[in-house]
């Protein structure tokens, strides 16, 4: 959540969608600002990246402007289509290799 802390006082002009997912998806938190109470982190166990997809691929962005920040160690299981939108995968150190990510932009947490 500090992470997501960080964006929101960053880029103070986005509105964040903010999911939790492990096999089930929670979410979304709407946030608009660094001073929204963060909610509770919901699940744990496994990670499943379909439904996340699934559910930003029904979202409606008329300006193409949407990011998926997705902070990860990697290990899960990936859709079989790359979504519309732009994905931007942050991995925690020990994660899943770049290559084997089979969409997106890859970046590295440092230990």
């Amino acid at each position: 959540l500090s992470e997501v802390r960080g964006i929101l006082s960053g880029y103070e002009h986005v509105k964040v969608d903010l999911y939790f997912c492990d096999t089930a998806l929670a979410g979304p938190h709407e946030l608009n600002s660094v001073d929204d109470e963060m909610p509770t982190p919901e699940g744990g166990g496994g990670t499943d990246f379909r439904p996340f997809f699934k559910a930003i691929s029904e979202e409606s962005d008329p300006f193409g402007e949407s990011v998926a920040v997705y902070l990860t160690d990697g290990w899960g299981d990936f859709p079989n289509e790359a979504p519309k939108m732009d994905v931007l995968w942050v991995v925690v150190p020990g994660g899943l290799l770049d290559v084997e990510f089979p969409f997106g932009t890859v970046v590295r947490m440092l230990e």
